[in-house]
């Protein structure tokens, strides 16, 4: 918007010059080359040049602000996690914290485990009436090495995985070296899209949430939700009844 306005002062700039030149020599003779030279520098070229360099100055503007605005987030997302006492705070961070980059409506957290082949739901957190399908304790999934970005959820790859119609699902990859920790699955309402600017801001902070996952995750080789909730709990129990044999009291 700023811009538009920008190039609309240049274009009734130049339509003034363009008209002082009419009226100046409006009485003149023999002036037709001259005239014409003074219309296509002052009343052209000149205006074109300012908006061109107007135009460079509001993408500085925008570039600066953008870069002031990772490293705020980046700064926050640091102190969030020196204040993290234990691996539940930590998590709890890493998924509420893409809630001040856009307005996600929900953000999950998944950690692979290798050696079973498969990617296990740590943490969620979403807006109150999201309506966001739960996610399943554990997703069978073969990790594959993939550049740094943010991609579509390929929900082909996850049959397990409910699709939420209303929504577009975006994955972020959280990479440690060459070493896939795990994904950030992130949704936003149909009817918005992510900016790129707020695209490239995750994934120049994934590395950091990648780093303090490996600082802090719990040991051993099963990895389940933190802070529960009560749906969780149920489906954590169904999973033992299945797998155990014994028979567990699911009550709501």
């Amino acid at each position: 918007m700023i811009l538009a306005y920008r190039w609309l002062i240049v274009l009734l700039f130049g339509v003034a010059l363009i008209r002082y030149e009419v009226l100046e020599h409006s009485a003149a003779e023999g002036v037709e080359t001259e005239f014409l030279v003074e219309v296509l520098v002052l009343g052209i070229l000149f205006p074109m040049f300012a908006g061109l360099f107007l135009s460079e100055v509001n993408k500085t503007e925008l570039l600066k602000a953008q870069v002031e605005r990772r490293i705020a987030l980046e700064n926050e997302l640091r102190q969030r996690f020196n204040l993290a006492k234990n691996w539940e705070e930590l998590s709890q961070s890493i998924v509420q914290f893409p809630r001040e980059i856009a307005p996600f409506l929900s953000q999950s957290l998944l950690l692979s485990n290798q050696a079973k082949s498969r990617l296990e739901t740590v943490v969620e957190w979403q807006v109150p009436g999201g309506n966001i399908p739960p996610y399943p304790t554990y997703l069978p999934f073969i990790l594959q090495e993939q550049p740094p970005g943010l991609y579509q959820i390929p929900f082909d790859q996850f049959p397990d995985l409910d699709h939420c119609e209303d929504c577009h699902g975006y994955s972020l990859p959280l990479q440690h070296g060459r070493i896939t920790v795990g994904f950030l699955h992130l949704y936003l309402p149909r009817d918005q899209a992510i900016l790129e600017s707020d695209t490239r801001i995750l994934i120049d902070l994934a590395p950091m949430l990648s780093f303090a996952i490996e600082s802090m995750r719990p040991d051993g080789t099963e990895l389940i939700r933190a802070n529960a909730s009560e749906t969780e709990q149920r489906r954590l129990a169904r999973y033992l009844h299945d797998t155990v044999g014994k028979n567990w009291d699911i009550s709501s």
